[in-house]
């Protein structure tokens, strides 16, 4: 135990939040509809446009001319860009619709004495998403979302904002220990948990929500004492990270 807690403290990983609750998330193995199902929520009607199966271009023959770091000809390409949609239900019933757009922007600037990085995860890269979540209980007002480096190339957080009027919603790829199972009185087994990988979501300075970044044991946590609009939102971000890192796949 005291190595476990040695190891905690180097890694600054926060003790688990016991008002985080549990929830597995399962979806459909296709590449072409991934719906997924937690808690109360289900994914409906994923759609992506058929520019996003068609829009990657090869790499451009001016990029070639480069000396060391000294470009005689410098261009980025727009390699990848991905739109789709879909709705979330809630009890069986519709909670809100979701718009998003990712854009990979690839530097294919060939370097000649020095080794390329024109891969879809190069460093040079820089990938964005936007997105608009609409709530059905409230269909005047939609929820901006943006986040970048979700790729992972650069040395850099992975993280993004969803916001809407005052409110404001934030959430960053990071380690956090949460519990494994749902918290009951008839077994003690409940209260343990775990070190995950996750896009941890923050609101009024507090975490009240994750979703699992890897594929194995897929989870979702939420703070059930959040307002429905709030766990709706959250909800249907989760659901854009996931779907988004299916579909690369």
């Amino acid at each position: 135990m005291c190595c476990v807690s040695a190891a905690l403290g180097q890694n600054k990983i926060p003790p688990a939040d016991m008002r985080l609750q549990p929830y597995r998330m399962t979806g459909q193995d296709n590449s072409l509809k991934r719906n997924l199902t937690f808690a109360e929520y289900k994914s409906q009607h994923i759609r992506r446009t058929l520019g996003s199966f068609f829009y990657y271009k090869a790499p451009s023959l001016v990029n070639i001319l480069m000396v060391g770091d000294i470009p005689l000809v410098k261009k980025d390409n727009l390699g990848a860009k991905d739109v789709f949609r879909f709705d979330m239900e809630k009890n069986g019933e519709l909670v809100s619709s979701t718009e998003c757009r990712a854009i990979l922007r690839k530097n294919e600037t060939f370097r000649l004495l020095l080794r390329q990085d024109s891969t879809f995860f190069g460093a040079r890269n820089k990938d964005f998403l936007d997105a608009r979540i609409q709530l059905a209980s409230d269909t005047t007002h939609i929820w901006s979302m943006a986040a970048s480096n979700l790729n992972g190339s650069k040395d850099e957080d992975q993280r993004g904002i969803i916001r809407q009027g005052n409110y404001e919603i934030t959430f960053v790829k990071t380690t956090l220990l949460l519990r494994d199972k749902p918290v009951s009185d008839k077994s003690p087994i409940s209260l343990l948990a775990s070190i995950n990988m996750v896009y941890a979501f923050t609101y009024n300075s507090q975490v009240v929500a994750a979703v699992s970044f890897k594929e194995a044991d897929r989870r979702f946590w939420i703070n059930e004492d959040l307002d429905d609009q709030i766990k709706d939102v959250i909800a249907a971000a989760a659901s854009l990270l996931t779907i988004r890192k299916d579909i690369y796949q």
